[in-house]
């Protein structure tokens, strides 16, 4: 019984070393394209598998585990246009820029029939 076990347990490292080994490291960087400044908490998902994925650091930068190249990653963020990007080769200081978004909302128009309504700390009135 001792020896199921034994082989077993050699099985499942054998298993998880070659798991291990065959992963790909992809780091880099998430900036605004516009000012260059590093983006906060942008998502970085590989394309078409929604379990992989990480969000980028408070400096910006990232790291996500693949299981094998060419990988398409997505990096998507509020107020930004969603970028695809494809991996080929081990990349240690991959730099993405991402574009503010031109999207621009329409007026907001805030109505009301009261004459004087609170609404917490701020009063709206209407004519």
């Amino acid at each position: 019984m001792n020896s199921i076990y034994r082989l077993i347990g050699i099985i499942t490292f054998l298993f998880s070393t070659n798991i291990c080994i065959n992963a790909v490291t992809i780091k880099g960087i998430v900036l605004d394209a516009e000012t260059k400044e590093s983006l906060i908490g942008v998502t970085v998902m590989l394309t078409n598998q929604t379990t992989l994925g990480t969000r980028t650091a408070l400096d910006g930068t990232f790291l996500l585990d693949v299981s094998q190249l060419p990988a398409e990653l997505t990096f998507s963020y509020i107020g930004f246009d969603t970028k695809k990007y494809t991996i080929t080769d081990t990349q240690d200081n991959l730099v993405i820029n991402l574009e503010p978004s031109a999207l621009i909302l329409g007026e907001v128009v805030v109505t009301t029939n009261a004459s004087n309504t609170d609404v917490g700390a701020l009063i709206i009135k209407t004519s």
